[in-house]
């Protein structure tokens, strides 16, 4: 399993689900990780936006829908190469 800690500038977590993105932000959260607002990612994981093609960006604190990152070049993982280390 990967660890959200270890990702590069040019990486990013796609979430297909809302579940996903939930269990994403707690393990971004537990981190120590945070929006560019400082606030928690479970506070507001900002799924309603792109739903099933949210991505989020640890390393830039922020969130854009899958196209996006794909077309930037970024190497984009699935969320359950990290959902292995999640205990709810």
């Amino acid at each position: 399993m990967k660890k959200i800690t270890d990702l590069k500038f040019r990486e990013v977590i796609h979430c297909e689900t809302k579940e996903e993105a939930t269990a994403i932000c707690i393990l971004m959260d537990r981190a120590g990780l945070r929006w560019k607002s400082k606030e928690k990612y479970t506070s507001n994981n900002q799924w309603k936006f792109y739903k099933e093609d949210t991505c989020y960006h640890p390393k830039g604190n922020s969130y854009s829908d899958v196209e996006f990152y794909k077309e930037e070049g970024y190497k984009i993982y699935p969320a359950s190469d990290f959902l292995g280390l999640v205990k709810q």
